[in-house]
């Protein structure tokens, strides 16, 4: 199903610009690989020989990053996938796609106004998941501080919004830093459930732009229940 109301399109204020970020929510059961055609949207070899629930999601994912591009008035032009599976974007174009099982999202920027974006969509860490996940994206500080009780938002809940957070910023850096790093690069200091921002530290040398002790604000929002997005732009 695609939502063509204004529910679909969420924009989050990041300083002094605005985001406008494109949402789809759909069902993989019901996709059919014409769609790629009847939208315009290249399918890549890889794509088509994979299993159709990967087809909805890489579909999908391009749909949004499709609207996204014609809201800053770029139009027939395909999101290339990169030698490490990144988006690949028009120029003097920033962006980012993210989808999980039923819903899909992208962003897209002028390079003049943000030199890099990335967001993240994460369902609700279940609790048989939360092991895997804290050996993964939380050192102890992190974990320490996720416990203290102090939050309105359940202990999976925040774990989500780490784990999200450190995802957009991996997007949103990629291409300055040319690398992948770990989760471990950022230390997340502090979530305010107010503001639905999330202030992190940077903790290893990254690019001359991105050094430790550089500290960075990230944005959350549910538009679901169970599921949250996640925003960093630099």
């Amino acid at each position: 199903m695609i939502l063509a109301t204004e529910d679909s399109i969420m924009e989050i204020q990041l300083g002094n610009e605005t985001a406008k970020i494109f949402l789809i929510h759909y069902d993989p059961a019901s996709f059919s690989q014409e769609s790629f055609i009847s939208e315009a949207i290249t399918l890549p070899s890889t794509i088509a020989r994979s299993v159709v629930k990967r087809q909805a999601e890489y579909f999908y994912g391009r749909l949004c990053a499709k609207f996204a591009l014609n809201a800053l008035n770029v139009t027939r032009c395909d999101v290339g996938t990169g030698r490490q599976r990144e988006p690949v974007w028009p120029g003097h174009v920033v962006g980012s796609i993210t989808h999980n099982h039923e819903f899909a999202a992208a962003v897209a920027s002028s390079s003049y106004v943000f030199s890099g974006i990335g967001i993240d969509i994460e369902g609700t860490i279940e609790h048989e998941a939360i092991d895997a996940v804290l050996e993964i994206s939380v050192s102890p500080r992190e974990l320490a501080y996720l416990r203290t009780g102090l939050f309105t938002l359940s202990f999976e809940e925040l774990l989500t919004i780490v784990f999200s957070v450190k995802e957009s910023f991996f997007k949103a850096v990629f291409s300055e830093v040319g690398h992948y790093f770990d989760f471990g690069a950022v230390t997340v200091k502090n979530i305010c459930i107010e503001t639905m921002q999330v202030t992190f530290e940077v903790n290893q040398i990254l690019s001359s732009r991105f050094m430790p002790g550089t500290s960075w604000i990230a944005y959350f929002r549910y538009f679901d229940p169970k599921t949250v997005l996640t925003i960093f732009a630099w």
